[in-house]
């Protein structure tokens, strides 16, 4: 990346509260389906995480639903990850 083509942006507290919810109705939106299942590579791309291993461990700690087809397909629920977003929405202070 140039150094010219980064920039900072500030935002309120309400103002990111509202793009949160924004970016949580449309990951809900009638376009997706509540029992939709992804893949892992999704399900990261959604969370903003880059670490398999932290996506298996909020799996072992229940914090997202999954189905495991096999020994190595696991699918996850797209509802629970928006969830996930949305029940960890923290206000400054």
């Amino acid at each position: 990346m140039k150094q010219e083509d980064s920039k900072t942006v500030f935002i309120r507290d309400d103002q990111l509260q509202l793009l949160a919810s924004y970016i949580v109705e449309g990951m809900n939106s009638s376009n997706t389906k509540d029992d939709e299942w992804i893949s892992i590579e999704e399900v990261m791309k959604i969370l903003g995480i880059r670490s398999r291993t932290t996506i298996a461990e909020m799996r072992w700690k229940g914090e997202l639903k999954y189905s495991k087809l096999n020994r190595k397909t696991i699918l996850y629920s797209r509802k629970s990850a928006c969830e996930y977003i949305s029940k960890n929405i923290r206000n400054r202070f």
